[in-house]
């Protein structure tokens, strides 16, 4: 399970404004400048996270993006299903082959099936504000450890 840059661009645009704080707005262009993500391609994410209620927007002068609810409500495979083919890149044959089944399995099929089913159950209990936490604590480690 190998995630595209639309799922990389999401989840980095929702833990920078679940860093700003409940209520806070900022505008794609905010967003792109401080996480360095195309803005173009960032507004279509955005544009996606809202179509799916993960995101408010408020069009014109003052608007911008907020989460819809608090952090730690949105799971990381709540965004990343919006943001990607998520079915698909679950599904897939890890080897990419077009058959693939139980059937008829590649090599790594049960190993995949077993690691498949870890990754989304951890993904579906994993928060935004889980990863927030979690940078912000590397980062003061980081800090910590080089001053």
């Amino acid at each position: 399970m190998i995630y595209t840059e639309t799922g990389r661009y999401a989840v980095r645009a929702l833990i920078h404004l679940a860093d700003l704080g409940d209520g806070s707005m900022a505008t794609a262009n905010d967003i792109a400048n401080a996480e360095s993500i195309p803005p173009y391609y960032l507004a279509k994410v955005l544009k996606d996270l809202s179509a799916a209620g993960i995101l408010s927007s408020i069009r014109g002068r003052g608007g911008g993006f907020q989460l819809s609810r608090p952090a730690n409500e949105i799971s990381v495979l709540e965004v990343l299903q919006v943001a990607e083919d998520l079915s698909r890149r679950v599904e897939a044959c890890v080897l990419g082959l077009d058959e693939c089944t139980e059937k008829a399995p590649c090599a790594l099929h049960d190993y995949w099936a077993g690691f498949r089913e870890r990754a989304l159950f951890t993904l579906a209990e994993l928060t935004v504000a889980d990863l927030l936490a979690d940078l912000k604590r590397k980062r003061a480690q980081l800090k910590g450890a080089t001053s």
